[in-house]
């Protein structure tokens, strides 16, 4: 800004001295020239007033020096007399007497001689505004009643003195007005820019982290850049308090959640249990308490169950919601192992427990000792059944809506005829929904693929690169991602 402002101020300074020099040359000029038309008018005619009584002829007597001398009175230094025919009487500087006037001025004097008389006071002047000079030509009174005439070209020294000493109060001028310009940006730049500048400079230490910094000066005048700074360091004084209030509290906040995540992971089970129903698990929480979380249970006679859930949202919100999930899910299995009991049961004991706006996604997978499982989907996305060879790969559909948005409703349980081999494949929509830098997502089809490809490998080998490709994948994180895969023994 510093730098617009100074061109734009200098060009202004320009154009108005060049604007207001060329005013004030032009009136003095005009005065000058007027001035120059008066003094030469005067001049002739006080060459006449002198010349007044004398009758010349072509002899140097007395008339003659009393001619010259009313010459040098009035500063003619040169001058020519000739009569009617041109003949040259008297030539001053001395020049060759039988010499002529060239036609034009003949022809000037014939136009005076016109109108003869005892003295004529007819003339003619001519002016040249170039250099201030001017040429007339007048009549004359001679002995035997002729009429000669004289012309002489004079320059107005005082005219041109006048001019020069015009040009010089100009230049004077135009370094007056620079001098005083440059003297008054000067003023400006220590009165308004050094001041914005420290203050632009105390700003720029504060976005880098300084929260200290100020915008100090001597305040002397107490004028608005004096308050504005000290409105700026008041602001960042408090800038500054705030922060380290946030910081601690922020610090408080984040030893709760290290606290929370250390309860919260008590719920989860131990990859021992996972390992013993050969089962891998990819857990990424978007904060330090997730809303993703997952149980294992193996009941008398060899029953065997997985249970996991997706609470809305993530952060501390979800993890209690999910922490009070487990919990009312450890309340039904003592009454009952059935999946479609299981989670009609849990759906009820959340909407009574949980707000409208609060629900969680679930699903819970049953394998008894003979191998059969049954399962029941509360709007969880499709877990996916991928056969030996990876032919054939099914969507374990939805059984009825997330767990505690609608009371009473009665979710149907659905049956699985596993074999040896067969992988069961659970996943949280974080999984999925992960955008890379494009904004494209990872994609379930893409899991799947990636689970095919790989089904010869250990499930827990699978799974790491699974897991390797959707960080190459992700740009950003936005929730939660988890994911199980089991494989039947």
């Amino acid at each position: 800004m510093r730098w617009q402002i100074g061109l734009l101020y200098t060009l202004l300074a320009v154009l108005n001295i060049i604007f207001f020099s060329v005013m004030i040359f032009e009136n003095q000029s005009d005065l000058l020239l007027v001035n120059f038309r008066y003094q030469s008018e005067s001049l002739v005619n006080s060459v006449i007033s002198g010349l007044e009584g004398l009758e010349l002829s072509k002899d140097e007597d007395a008339n003659y020096v009393g001619f010259q001398k009313a010459m040098q009175l009035n500063n003619i230094t040169a001058f020519v007399l000739f009569d009617a025919d041109g003949v040259v009487w008297h030539q001053y500087p001395e020049a060759d007497r039988k010499g002529s006037i060239n036609g034009e001025l003949k022809s000037k004097a014939v136009q005076l001689g016109s109108s003869a008389s005892v003295f004529k006071t007819k003339y003619l002047i001519s002016f040249n505004e170039q250099d201030y000079s001017v040429n007339f030509t007048l009549p004359l009174h001679a002995k035997n009643n002729m009429t000669i005439y004289m012309n002489t070209s004079l320059s107005m020294a005082a005219i041109r003195e006048r001019l020069n000493r015009l040009y010089y109060q100009m230049g004077i001028a135009v370094v007056y007005g620079i001098v005083f310009h440059l003297l008054f940006a000067l003023f400006l730049f220590r009165v308004i820019f050094t001041r914005v500048g420290l203050l632009k400079e105390a700003s720029n230490r504060m976005a880098g982290g300084e929260l200290g910094a100020r915008a100090v000066w001597e305040q002397r005048g107490n004028d608005e850049l004096d308050e504005l700074g000290s409105a700026f360091n008041f602001m960042a004084g408090k800038i500054e308090d705030t922060v380290a209030t946030i910081s601690k509290l922020n610090e408080e906040i984040q030893s709760e959640l290290r606290i929370g995540k250390e309860v919260q992971e008590l719920f989860l089970p131990p990859l021992t249990k996972l390992k013993q129903i050969n089962a891998s698990i990819y857990y990424r929480p978007l904060r330090e308490v997730s809303g993703d979380v997952y149980a294992v249970y193996e009941f008398p006679g060899g029953h065997r169950a997985i249970f996991f859930a997706d609470a809305s949202g993530h952060g501390v919100s979800a993890a209690l919601i999910t922490t009070i999930t487990l919990l009312s899910l450890d309340e039904v299995l003592r009454k009952t192992i059935n999946p479609r009991e299981v989670i009609t049961r849990l759906n009820q004991t959340l909407s009574d427990r949980l707000q409208s706006s609060f629900f969680a996604t679930a699903f819970f997978l049953l394998v008894d000792n003979k191998g059969d499982a049954f399962y029941c989907n509360a709007g969880h996305n499709p877990p996916l059944w991928i056969r030996p060879g990876g032919s054939n790969v099914v969507q374990l559909e939805k059984s009825g809506p997330p767990l505690g948005l609608m009371d009473g409703f009665e979710y149907p349980g659905k049956y699985l005829r596993l074999l040896k081999n067969d992988r069961i494949f659970i996943y949280s929509d974080g999984l999925i929904e992960t955008r890379n830098a494009d904004g494209k997502e990872f994609t379930l089809e893409r899991a799947e693929q990636l689970l095919v490809q790989n089904l010869r490998l250990p499930d827990t080998e699978s799974l790491t690169i699974l897991k390797n490709n959707l960080e190459e994948h992700a740009f950003e994180y936005k929730d939660d991602v988890s994911a199980i895969l089991m494989e039947v023994p």
